[in-house]
C-alpha cells in the first residue's frame, strides 16, 4: 500500500463485477427488467453471484449517467474506462434524479470522481448508494455527520480539517477507513459499532492518544506512520490489532533506510515490555514499512 496525497478530488471507486457464463433469470427493478447470473448449483434457491445486464439496459444507464454528468459540468466515459467525473460539489444532492438502474450501473463503474469545488459539509447521500469505495480527499471537509450510515467498504477522508469522526463509530459497513493527513483529528471515538472495520489509517494525523482503539470489535490493521503527537499507545495491548505499522529509525516506510526517529523509538520501552504479549495474538505482525508497495 502506498500513501499518496492526490490533488483535491473526491473519488467514488466501485470494483467491476465480473461476468460469467452461467444461466440467467429475469427479475424486475421497478418495472425495469434485468438479468442475474445464477450458478447451476444454486438454481433451486435462486442465489446469485453477479449481475448481467442486457446491452440495451447498459446503454440506457450509460446514457442517463452521461446526461447527468453533463448537467453538472462533468463527463462520463463508458467502455473499458467506464469513468464518471463530475465537477460540481452539489452533485450528491441531485443523485435522486437517477433511476434505480443507474444505481445498479454505479456498482460496476470502475472509477467515479468529483473534483473542483471545496466541500466543507458532506450533504446527505442517496440511501440507494452502495459503493465499494468513496473518497473525499483534500477538499476541506469538516462535517461528516451525513456519512453515519453510508454503505461503503472503503471510506477515504484523507487531508481534511476533520476534528471528530464520532459519526462513524456505529457504521457497520466500513471495512477500511483512511484518515491520513487529518492533522486536526486528536482522538478516536468509541468504535464498537464498526463491525466490519479491518483497516484503520491514521498516519500523519494529530492523534494524541489511542484510547478507544480497543473498542474495535474485530481484528484490524492500523497505520501509525508520522504520528508525531501521540503520547499514549497503551490501549493497543487490549485491542484486536493484527498488523501494527509504525515508523522506526533505520527503516524507510517505502523501503531503504531512514535516520528519522519514529514512533517505535519514542515508545521503545513500551514495545520491549509489551511485544511478547502482542505476539501471542493470532496473526499479529509488527511492520516498520508498508507491507507492499502499490
Amino acid at each position: 500500500m502506498k500513501y499518496s496525497c492526490e490533488i483535491c478530488t473526491v473519488l467514488l471507486v466501485i470494483l467491476i463485477s465480473t461476468g460469467c457464463s452461467q444461466k440467467v433469470k429475469e427479475v424486475e427493478i421497478k418495472n425495469e427488467s434485468r438479468k442475474e447470473v445464477v450458478h447451476p448449483d444454486n438454481e433451486s434457491t435462486g442465489e446469485v453471484d453477479g449481475i448481467y445486464y442486457s446491452i440495451n439496459q447498459k446503454q440506457n444507464a450509460e446514457k442517463e449517467l452521461k446526461d447527468f454528468a453533463n448537467r453538472y459540468g462533468g463527463e462520463f466515459s463508458g467502455g473499458i474506462i467506464n469513468a464518471l467525473i463530475i465537477g460540481e460539489k452539489d452533485m450528491f444532492t441531485h443523485l435522486d434524479e437517477l433511476s434505480d438502474l443507474c444505481f445498479e450501473e454505479l456498482k460496476s463503474i470502475s472509477k467515479s470522481s468529483i473534483s473542483g469545488s471545496k466541500l466543507q459539509v458532506i450533504p446527505k447521500l442517496d440511501p440507494r448508494l452502495n459503493l465499494n469505495s468513496l473518497h473525499f480527499v483534500g477538499i476541506g471537509v469538516e462535517n461528516i455527520d451525513a456519512l453515519a450510515e453510508v454503505r461503503v467498504k472503503w471510506l477515504n477522508l484523507a487531508i481534511n480539517p476533520i476534528r471528530t469522526i464520532a459519526a462513524l463509530g456505529s457504521n457497520p459497513y466500513i471495512e477500511r477507513l483512511s484518515l491520513s493527513g487529518c492533522s486536526y483529528l486528536k482522538n478516536l471515538p468509541n468504535m464498537s459499532g464498526m463491525e466490519s472495520l479491518s483497516v484503520l489509517d491514521v498516519q500523519a494525523t494529530g492523534i494524541e492518544t489511542l484510547n478507544n482503539i480497543d473498542t474495535i470489535p474485530h481484528p484490524f490493521d492500523i497505520y501509525l506512520f508520522d504520528c508525531m503527537e501521540i503520547k499514549d499507545i497503551d490501549s493497543l495491548r487490549r485491542s484486536n490489532v493484527r498488523k501494527l505499522f509504525v515508523d522506526r529509525k533505520g527503516y524507510s516506510v517505502t523501503g531503504g533506510t531512514s535516520d528519522k526517529e519514529g514512533l517505535y523509538d519514542r515508545f521503545q520501552d513500551w514495545f520491549e515490555k509489551n511485544l511478547p504479549e502482542l505476539e501471542q495474538k493470532k496473526g499479529f505482525e509488527l511492520w516498520y514499512r508498508y507491507d507492499k508497495l502499490e
